[in-house]
C-alpha cells in the first residue's frame, strides 16, 4: 500500500501538468477565436454601413436633416461614452485597484478626450 501512494501522486501530478498545458493551449485558441470574431464583426459592420449609405444616396436621403441628426446622435453618444468610461474607471479602481486594465482605461480616456480637443480646435479654426 505505501508504494502505491507515491505512484498515484505521480500519476495525478502528470495529469495536472497535462491539463495545465491544455488550459494554456485552450486560452491561446480562445484568444484567437475572440480576435477573429472581433475582426469579422467589424468587417460586417463596415459592410452594412457602406451598403446603407449607398442605398441612402441612391434614394436621396443624405440631406442636411440627416446630417444634423447624425451629428447630434454622435455628440450624445460621445457624452454617454465619456460618462461610462469614468464610471467603469471608478469601479475598476475600487474592485481591482491599479492594474493593467486601469492603465488601459486611462489610455482610452486620454485618447478620447485628446481627440475631442483636437477636433474641437480644428473645426473652430475652420469656421
Amino acid at each position: 500500500m505505501p508504494t502505491s501512494l507515491p505512484r498515484f501522486l505521480t500519476v495525478i501530478s502528470k495529469i495536472y501538468l497535462s491539463l495545465k498545458e491544455m488550459k494554456t493551449l485552450n486560452d491561446f485558441w480562445n484568444n484567437m477565436i475572440g480576435l477573429t470574431g472581433l475582426v469579422v464583426g467589424l468587417s460586417i459592420a463596415l459592410a452594412v454601413i457602406l451598403i446603407n449609405r449607398k442605398f441612402m444616396k441612391k434614394n436621396r436621403q443624405l440631406d442636411e436633416r440627416q446630417h444634423t441628426i447624425s451629428v447630434h446622435a454622435r455628440a450624445g453618444g460621445w457624452m454617454v461614452t465619456s460618462a461610462l468610461i469614468i464610471i467603469v474607471w471608478a469601479v475598476e479602481i475600487v474592485v481591482e485597484g491599479v492594474t493593467f486594465s486601469f492603465f488601459l482605461l486611462t489610455f482610452l480616456y486620454v485618447g478620447h478626450m485628446t481627440a475631442y480637443g483636437f477636433f474641437a480646435y480644428h473645426h473652430a479654426a475652420n469656421n
